[in-house]
């Protein structure tokens, strides 16, 4: 704009008068024909086309809105009369005399039903029609009565799986799949039956199975019709023996035999994969309160009289009540039981409860163990009562005394009673002068009970002669009679819980809610704490980069001031950073989230909430962690079960296969028939499941890394021990097959039945024996705990005496011939020689490698003669 234009319109241009959108159209109409820019000329004049369409967008938006309203208040109308419905009380609900129905009973408080609840005269009308009054509550002797009608104060538990639901779930294994009818056959009788035997002939289109072409083969699918068959052939005993269908059921015997000794140890498995989980985990982040800790305040530590003293011996109450004046107990003793919100109570047994806050229970539990040592007589009146106040952080009470005096207790946080103070009670049970020593001591020995974690309360006293029921308590004059040191105690075990993790290469990482001080001190005394590790509160946490959080998170032991969304961001960075296994513990609703995001997710049974325990994967019962270390037990137990199973499994796939093989292309027969092979099936899959896959876990089993950590190592001495004992048995049962005749001077017309015989039972030996071999992949004695394991004898004794059945009795159907006490000694020999044979492999050492061992350092179990 140039200075001429500029100047005319600062001086000259005037308002417009505000013409209607209609003349103004008009007027652009009528010179717009004539002006050479129109752009130019229009620049200081609205957009009329950009105002029309942004009035017509807004006109329907608000249309919009209006349709909106109307289908809205047409729905909420509907609603009202079609969903509403009219209650009626039923002939039960008015016999028991009650007068109104549960259904809108409960759909007055769910729906905020001001209108139903004015109708039935609020609570008191409800209250009424319920029999139910507000000091007493309701009566005991029509509950039967209450529950049939508006029902029990439960959830509605999920029903129970029936039996057969587990076994089709089992039948859906593939292995099983594999192995169901495999055979080959003649068509019978049947109708439109239609084979796909592309997998053996390579041609897609179906083929048609009828009386001219009756032939089918194994391997086939039906797909269409349905037919009888004749069974020629059954592709199935080396199917059976080759294919290891052991394997799921050792998997499953062994999750559901720790599941269920899980159980007895107050540990709840929800999901049945939780306990091998479990076994591979390198994490845990747990609570503080209730898990690490009683979640039950007491009072541990006290100074009165001058004196400090600890109140977690055994006769601390007796030293404390020797160490103070009588007059100063009972002043304690009055200024506890006067100056409290905790209730005592007595539960259907009979049993003493306190109710109220914890520390309000911690301080009057204290005052009831202290109270046998005392007899004095403390009978006073209650005047005035000023309850807890956050702001004031004290409460106080006014109480008449017998002898016609009154005082006032004040009790609450020391800083703030402390002030008030200017007299103490001394080690005689006199009131002295506060001095500014004394008060710098008593200062100390605050500081002294706030490092140790505890919380400190101060209790004072204050003698009155008028009584003012207006005036609120005093504020200073009083006199100090005690400074209480409180604190949520560690439960028993849990130092050596943890101690035990970090044995077994597991990190515990606390998360509490708690300040940092308090955090720290609990961390230290349960040993989670250490020099190398640090401390973090939440705020700090979640304002970390994700580089920063890399380079922090492997030194976070302690998590304090955290929020569930702290928690939730350290699982998810531990899995996705570090591709850790991390199990969480947590009881509130607000914990799900992490519960759900942890590999294990463990919810508290005592505090946790519903939503908590739906999201976790076992439910620890008594909210103990020494509980959680042994959930992680079993499922190493688990993990190792299998590894013992498969070790004995392949071995004798090994050598069924190769001597039956080998036997047959040299011979053209095999020493091994069908049924011989079946029975041995039965002992590698069914009987040697039960056996070695309920073994309970031993000592060392928090003394290995984590499964999945040296995985390398552990595979190659499970190899180890598989090709060793393997070629043992090909040798033992070869020469036997090759030469036994003439080695044993065996002769006769039987002679070669005789030897199948011997080979069978020395194999099935052989599997006996190796079968005790595989209960210690690493440590040579194999006998260790084996005779408290009645399972494991039992199998044992079972095989051993159907093999003795199918040898001297069943000869006709497993292709047998009785042997003499020569030949039985013979294969008893030949099967415990493994004994031998799996020590002196026990004894070879194997390599770790570089890749054994994890990125956190944990090194595998050395392998050797040392682990005796």
């Amino acid at each position: 704009m140039d200075p001429v234009e500029r100047f005319l319109q600062e001086h000259f241009d005037l308002p417009p008068k505000n013409p209607s959108e209609e003349a103004q159209r008009r007027w652009r109409s009528a010179v717009g024909t004539i002006v050479k820019n129109r752009r130019r000329r229009f620049r200081m004049v609205p957009d009329l086309d950009r105002r029309q369409k942004d009035e017509e967008t807004r006109r329907s938006i608000q249309e919009k809105i209006r349709v909106a309203l109307y289908v809205q208040k047409a729905a909420i109308i509907f609603s009202d009369g079609a969903i509403k419905k009219e209650y009626k009380l039923t002939e039960d609900i008015m016999n028991a005399g009650f007068s109104i129905n549960p259904d809108e009973l409960a759909s007055i408080t769910s729906k905020h039903d001001m209108k139903a609840f004015k109708m039935h005269g609020g609570v008191d009308g409800i209250s009424k029609k319920i029999r139910s009054t507000f000091d007493r509550g309701i009566s005991t002797n029509d509950l039967d009565k209450r529950q049939m009608i508006y029902g029990e104060n439960r959830y509605t538990e999920k029903p129970a799986r029936s039996f057969w639901s587990f076994v089709w779930d089992a039948l859906q294994d593939m292995t099983l799949i594999i192995l169901m009818v495999p055979a080959d056959g003649l068509f019978i009788h049947g109708y439109s039956l239609l084979l796909d035997e592309s997998s053996l002939s390579g041609e897609s289109d179906p083929v048609y199975i009828s009386e001219d072409k009756p032939f089918i083969l194994a391997g086939t699918k039906v797909q269409d019709g349905s037919a009888k068959m004749l069974v020629t052939a059954v592709a199935v005993t080396i199917i059976v023996v080759a294919v290891p269908e052991g394997l799921p059921l050792a998997v499953t015997l062994s999750l559901a035999f720790a599941m269920k000794q899980l159980m007895k140890d107050k540990a709840l498995v929800r999901h049945l994969s939780a306990c091998e989980t479990m076994g591979s985990a390198g994490t845990i982040c747990t609570d503080k309160t209730g898990t690490l800790t009683t979640n039950h305040m007491v009072v541990d530590k006290i100074w009165i009289s001058e004196v400090s003293k600890s109140l977690s011996g055994n006769n601390s109450l007796d030293d404390l009540n020797s160490a103070i004046p009588s007059t100063t107990l009972n002043m304690l003793l009055q200024g506890i039981f006067e100056n409290t919100s905790a209730e005592v109570v007595k539960d259907k047994d009979g049993k003493q409860t306190v109710l109220g806050t914890p520390t309000e229970r911690a301080i009057l539990e204290f005052g009831l163990m202290l109270e046998g040592h005392d007899t004095e007589d403390r009978t006073c009146t209650k005047v005035k009562v000023e309850p807890f106040n956050s702001v004031k952080k004290k409460m106080a009470v006014l109480v008449s005394l017998p002898n016609g005096t009154s005082r006032w207790f004040s009790k609450g946080a020391s800083e703030i009673i402390l002030q008030m103070c200017d007299m103490m009670v001394d080690g005689n049970g006199n009131s002295v002068p506060l001095s500014e020593d004394q008060r710098k001591n008593i200062l100390d020995t605050i500081n002294s009970f706030a490092c140790d974690a505890l919380r400190t309360l101060c209790l004072a006293y204050k003698e009155v002669n008028d009584i003012d029921n207006d005036a609120e308590s005093p504020t200073s004059g009083f006199t100090l009679i005690c400074i209480f040191g409180i604190k949520d105690p560690v439960r028993p075990g849990v130092k050596d819980a943890v101690k035990a993790c970090i044995s077994a290469g597991i990190i515990v990482r606390m998360v509490t809610g708690d300040n940092i001080n308090t955090a720290k001190a609990i961390a230290k005394e349960c040993g989670i704490l250490t020099d190398d590790g640090i401390a973090i509160e939440g705020p700090e946490f979640r304002n970390k980069s994700p580089d920063e959080m890399r380079h922090l998170i492997p030194k976070i032991q302690v998590m304090a001031r955290s929020l569930p969304l702290d928690k939730h961001t350290l699982v998810t960075n531990l899995r996705g950073m570090f591709c850790e296994v991390v199990a969480v513990t947590g009881d509130g609703t607000n914990d799900a989230p992490a519960l759900h995001e942890s590999d294990i997710g463990l919810a508290m049974g005592i505090a946790g909430t519903e939503v908590a325990k739906e999201s976790a994967d076992v439910i620890v019962l008594d909210d103990n962690f020494t509980t959680i270390i042994n959930v992680a037990r079993w499922g190493r137990a688990v993990y190792l079960n299998i590894q013992k199973f498969v070790q004995f499994q392949l071995t004798v796939n090994i050598v069924a296969l190769v001597i039956n093989f080998v036997s047959a292309c040299i011979t053209g027969s095999a020493p091994l028939t069908a049924v011989q092979l079946l029975w041995v099936n039965m002992i590698m899959d069914t009987l040697g499941a039960l056996a070695l896959a309920t073994e309970p876990p031993n000592d060392d089993m928090m003394k290995r890394p984590p499964v999945g950590r040296g995985e390398s190592f552990i595979t190659k001495i499970m190899w180890r021990n598989i090709i060793g004992q393997s070629l043992y048995q090909l040798v033992v049962l070869g020469a036997l097959m090759f030469g036994g005749e003439r080695l044993l001077n065996i002769k006769g017309a039987d002679s070669k039945t005789v030897i199948n015989t011997l080979i069978f039972n020395s194999f099935v030996f052989c599997q006996v024996f190796n079968e005790i071999n595989s209960r210690e992949m690493q440590k040579i004695n194999v006998f260790h705990g084996m005779f408290s394991n009645w399972i494991f004898l039992g199998i044992i004794a079972v095989t051993v005496a159907f093999q003795v059945v199918i040898i001297e009795f069943l000869g006709t159907f497993a292709s047998t011939v009785p042997l003499d006490w020569q030949l039985w000694l013979v294969s008893i020999g030949l099967g415990s020689i493994s004994l031998i044979v799996g020590a002196i492999l026990k004894c070879i050492p194997v390599e770790s490698g570089g890749t054994s061992a994890s990125p956190n350092g944990y090194a595998p179990l050395p392998s050797g003669p040392d682990n005796i």
